[in-house]
């Protein structure tokens, strides 16, 4: 899996929902942050048991499939 823009945005992204966790971001942006964090854990739930049969064929084990697709979604898997 090599590092793209899109794969790094994608970190940066879930670093700032992490973040926000603790509540040491304004409070507009922590609410925002993780409202995003829950769309984009069900929207990658949902993106594995659409194409689990093609994430399947990844070489990666099974496990780590799944923590990448949850991760990075669609750039995991297609690119």
């Amino acid at each position: 899996m090599k590092p793209s823009f899109a794969k790094i945005l994608t970190l940066a992204t879930w670093l700032l929902i992490i973040i926000s966790l603790f509540n040491v971001l304004p409070a507009s942006l922590t609410t925002g942050l993780q409202y995003l964090g829950i769309f984009l854990l069900i929207a990658h739930l949902a993106e594995y048991i659409i194409f689990r049969k093609t994430i399947a064929r990844k070489p990666e084990q099974p496990l780590l499939a799944f923590l990448l697709t949850i991760i990075f979604g669609v750039f995991y898997w297609k690119y």
